[in-house]
């Protein structure tokens, strides 16, 4: 049997939604019985680097608005989830952007993280039936364990 290392930072990724809510709570507990670190973590995708944007957009717009969306995201994980991290629980913020399955993976390991917690069930069917989900494609290409909670029922 292979031994399993020490947990010294786990990955939780949310969508917002009641999954991502439900898999937070695994997340706190498995930090607080192994004495590790969250890293909170939310994907903003790259919506006006589409080039259908990019010749009415300008940079400077596309900056002031860029900011906007990473402040709102900030203050609604802090809110939503650091807050709420066990006094004894170091939990930090980390914003993405780009697309959701690749920047996970990549920062599963650049920064090293033991492993990955999300929801399950973040989008709808119908996105599901044509793209698939991005917990799906995160567990399938992880190189780390994954933790994928659905939403209580």
């Amino acid at each position: 049997m292979k031994d399993v290392k020490a947990l010294k930072k786990i990955l939780f990724c949310t969508d917002f939604s009641a999954s991502a809510d439900q898999a937070f709570g695994y997340a706190c507990a498995i930090a607080r019985a192994g004495g590790s670190r969250i890293v909170v973590t939310h994907v903003v995708s790259g919506g006006f680097d589409d080039p259908e944007y990019t010749s009415f957009v300008t940079p400077e717009l596309r900056t002031r608005i860029d900011e906007g969306i990473r402040g709102k995201v900030d203050q609604a994980l802090k809110e939503r989830y650091t807050a709420q991290c066990p006094a004894d629980t170091p939990c930090e913020i980390l914003i993405l952007k780009g697309k959701a399955p690749e920047q996970i993976l990549d920062v599963a390991g650049r920064e090293k993280i033991d492993l990955i917690v999300m929801g399950s069930r973040g989008q709808t069917a119908i996105g599901h039936l044509f793209m698939g989900s991005v917990a799906q494609r995160v567990a399938q290409n992880s190189s780390v364990p994954v933790l994928l909670v659905p939403a209580a029922s």
